[in-house]
Order: C-alpha cells, then structure tokens, then sequence
C-alpha cells in the first residue's frame, strides 16, 4: 500500500531552506519516493477551500512512496 507525505513548509530564513533544498530530491528517491507535486505558488479555486495569505512565503510538495515504515 503506497503511503503519501504532504508538505506546506513555511520559509521564515531563505539562507537553510536554500542550503538544503538540492539535497532532498536524492533523499527521496533513495527512500523509494518520488514527487507527485513539487513547489510553485499556490492557487486557491475557492475561498472556501482554504485561506489565502499572499504574504506568506513557502513550499508545498505532494510525495509518495511505495509502502509506509510503520
């Protein structure tokens, strides 16, 4: 059974964020993942479906993975 990781990371220092984000790709695929969604902004179809802050700086990934570790 797959199992999926959501991310809605919120950036507050650019600097590590930075650092680390050329790494995570290869963490994933040696942990037999692979990204379904990666990044980019996001766009609300309807207010109700979430609350939009255009200030807010971040990244959201939608990962899954051939079977979960628990």
């Amino acid at each position: 059974m797959a199992a999926y990781v959501i991310i809605d990371a919120r950036v507050t220092d650019d600097a590590p964020f930075r650092a680390n984000l050329d790494q995570v790709p290869a963490i994933v695929k040696a942990h037999g993942g692979k990204y379904l969604v990666r990044g980019g902004r996001a766009i609300f179809l309807s207010e109700s479906e979430a609350v939009h802050d255009s200030s807010r700086r971040g990244s959201g990934s939608l990962l899954e993975f051939a079977s979960s570790a628990w």
